[in-house]
């Protein structure tokens, strides 16, 4: 079901800031889907920097680590079977790509990412 961590999302208060100081760290550069939405290439992973809010303060706990998943519907109602609440979601983002956060039984966010066509080329990842 769970194919491969996907991206880490970091809830900020200045998504320019944060993804600039990831990007010198990493020797990358900073990517915008959207005005909302900045990501950064690391090393097998994609940093993702999203504006924190009251369902996502930020901090500590306030990073998600996202699986990619090939059904988004059918990820959430096997995770849910399992124990895990719906938190978020699940929505469409910029790109067509859906998305959906849960909660596990400890609290814990675990993030679904079934990517589109538009997503995947955006993030460089071939299909």
């Amino acid at each position: 079901m769970l194919k491969a961590v996907e991206s880490v999302i970091f809830f900020v208060s200045d998504i320019h800031t944060a993804a600039a100081w990831y990007a010198a760290l990493l020797g990358s550069q900073v990517q915008y889907e959207n005005p909302h939405y900045a990501f950064v290439r690391g090393p097998g992973v994609l940093l993702g920097f999203h504006p924190a809010d009251e369902k996502s303060p930020g901090g500590i706990g306030g990073t998600t680590v996202y699986w990619e998943v090939v059904n988004l519907a059918h990820s959430m109602a096997q995770l849910e079977a399992a124990g895990a609440t719906r938190y978020r979601g699940p929505m469409t983002t910029s790109l067509g790509a859906q998305a959906a956060m849960l909660k596990d039984p400890f609290g814990c966010c675990i993030g679904l990412n079934q990517p589109s066509a538009a997503s995947s080329a955006a993030m460089g990842i071939a299909e």
